[in-house]
């Protein structure tokens, strides 16, 4: 779960994708309107429609193994109190109020989303549910637009990792984010084809 900076650029060996330009390519042909289009036109209300409450698809822990999965999860992270933490693609902030009480006064979360309407949603979230330690930043798909001269404990990428389109420009932004010792937690998925009868 938990892998140093300094893994998780890719390297140019990697049969999956030879480079960004060809990576990008190949997901153009699958998402012509773009890997993240769906999340990005979407306004804050159909979003939360959608994704969020008790059968929303990012939280419905009966159909979600991250939702499922969030108090073992919470636990591997350890102990956050005073840590800068990145929340890279903070969806509808399924995370955010533990984040935020872990880390407390000495601490900060940062919750990124490059989805304006997701962004609403979470500044909704922090005002509606005091969440004084977290902020919440409107990223790009190149950038996470985080401070230049901000260095964090730890960056997290639950379920996100596979919608990042530019991964070495992203990732290399991460990894410029985060100080000495700092850790990346990746959890995402592996696609396995299957024929669904019923």
């Amino acid at each position: 779960m938990f892998a140093s900076p300094s893994h998780f650029i890719e390297q140019p060996s990697d049969p999956y994708c030879e480079t960004e330009h060809e990576r990008y390519r190949t997901l153009s042909d699958h998402y012509p309107e773009g890997l993240n289009a769906n999340f990005l036109v979407s306004d804050a209300e159909a979003l939360e429609a959608k994704y969020s409450g008790a059968k929303g698809l990012f939280t419905d822990p009966e159909t979600r193994d991250i939702a499922r999965n969030v108090p073992d999860i919470l636990e591997a992270l350890g102990d956050l109190k005073g840590k800068q933490i990145v929340d890279l693609g903070s969806g509808t902030g399924l995370f955010l109020n533990f984040l935020d009480a872990a880390v407390g006064p000495k601490g900060h979360v940062y919750a990124v989303e490059i989805s304006p309407g997701f962004v609403e949603l979470l500044r909704k979230k922090k005002e509606d549910e005091g969440l004084s330690n977290t902020s919440i930043v409107l990223g790009s798909t190149t950038n996470s637009e985080l401070p230049a001269d901000l260095k964090v404990d730890m960056v997290l990428l639950i379920d996100v990792y596979h919608h990042i389109e530019y991964v070495q420009t992203y990732m290399t932004k991460v990894r410029e984010g985060m100080r000495t010792g700092a850790e990346l937690v990746l959890i995402d998925f592996h696609r396995v084809s299957i024929k669904l009868t019923g």
